[in-house]
């Protein structure tokens, strides 16, 4: 919840860009310190918290400026395209939970593996959409579109 309070705050002070690749490489980061660190150690409860926080962090700060930046596909249906992508993120994420929760269950350095792999996906999805997104986008919109 914090990191969707703050995310316009950071994104009005360093920009869209800059704040969904702050917020990947933090995704990233945390899977792999964490993987490293709990794979070695033998971590106690609150500290094998500590990677899924940051990563869970950085999602939500990063999260409602995608959503906004995919409104710009559909700027006569927003509503419509907001009630569409919402349903697509609620099915990835469940379809993602029944994947990934019986390969990870039990052990945080496979959760942490998973989290680092997530963020590196949308790393190279995010490089996708900014090579294709102005080509994309409603004749008006192109012009302030990102990259």
């Amino acid at each position: 919840m914090i990191g969707s309070i703050l995310s316009p705050i950071l994104a009005a002070r360093w920009g869209e860009l800059k704040l969904i690749w702050v917020c990947v490489a933090i995704m990233v980061l945390a899977g792999v310190t964490g993987f490293f660190w709990d794979f070695h150690e033998n971590l106690t409860y609150p500290l094998i918290i500590v990677f899924p926080m940051l990563y869970n962090f950085a999602m939500a700060t990063v999260r409602p400026v995608l959503t906004v930046l995919n409104l710009d596909y559909h700027p006569r249906n927003r509503g419509m395209a907001a009630s569409i992508q919402q349903f697509m993120q609620t099915l990835a994420f469940a379809i993602c939970a029944a994947f990934w929760i019986p390969i990870t269950m039990g052990y945080a350095w496979k959760y942490d593996l998973v989290m680092a792999f997530c963020g590196v996906m949308v790393g190279l999805l995010w490089l996708i959409v900014m090579k294709t997104r102005a080509g994309c986008l409603p004749a008006k919109s192109q012009e302030s579109a990102l990259g």
